[in-house]
């Protein structure tokens, strides 16, 4: 993505948009609400840390945000376009084109190397750009690493690697969960630093965490409890 100048990037029109969400859950008789009428919305330019207590409703935000489950009620907007209720082809399709996802694990097809990881990702849209694969390895420092296979990777790289894999197709929106999970300080820095100069290309970044430093580094914060935003 080519940095443009942050004054220059349009604040007004939502890249996502969460509108009273609900999800819930049967385990036999019981009745679990895992969101209760969540919404709010993400602009470019922005980071958005997600936060709240283990069993708040983060990871099933997440999920219905991505794509990935369907709120019981409500929906998700991304760049305009309707997510939720979709058929997982539309869906699929959407996220390719405008999310890049970030996990603590399996961004990585593990016996791929970490250049065929993001050549896989870019051709799920359309054409390989090699041009672009090599800004990738060399933006997250990890050129020379970039035909050894996932399954040899270390802690620190296997983090890199699977960002330059959710940047492949210059998204508009990213998701991490818990982006820096396991790592050093040095590596999670820097990590954070190539999602805010995403965002200042114009990109717009949610991170769930449990971490108060990374939840700092957002310009604002989400706080989940019970699912619902407090």
């Amino acid at each position: 993505m080519t940095a443009v100048p942050l004054q220059s990037i349009d604040r007004t029109t939502p890249v996502l948009e969460a509108v009273d969400l609900y999800r819930f859950y049967h385990v036999g008789d019981e009745e679990t609400l895992a969101l209760r009428g969540v919404s709010f919305k993400l602009y470019r330019g922005e980071i958005v840390a997600v936060t709240g207590p283990s069993g708040s409703g983060k990871s099933t935000l997440l999920a219905c945000l991505a794509g990935l489950d369907d709120p019981d009620g409500g929906s998700v907007r991304i760049v305009g376009q309707t997510m939720s209720r979709q058929s997982e082809a539309e869906r699929a399709a959407l996220r390719a084109r405008s999310v890049g996802m970030l996990f603590q694990s399996g961004n990585l097809i593990e016996h791929l190397t970490v250049r065929q990881n993001i050549v896989l990702a870019q051709r799920l849209v359309g054409d390989v750009d090699r041009i672009r694969v090599d800004g990738l390895l060399d933006e997250v420092g990890l050129s020379d690493r970039a035909d050894s296979t996932a399954a040899t990777l270390s802690g620190g790289e296997v983090a890199r690697a699977g960002l330059a894999v959710a940047l492949a197709n210059e998204p508009e929106l990213i998701l991490a969960d818990e982006p820096t999970g396991e790592l050093d300080d040095i590596t999670s820095h820097r990590i954070i630093a190539l999602l805010r100069a995403r965002a200042e290309a114009g990109a717009s970044v949610l991170i769930v965490t449990h971490n108060p430093h990374v939840a700092a580094e957002a310009d604002r914060e989400i706080m989940l409890e019970h699912g619902c935003i407090v």
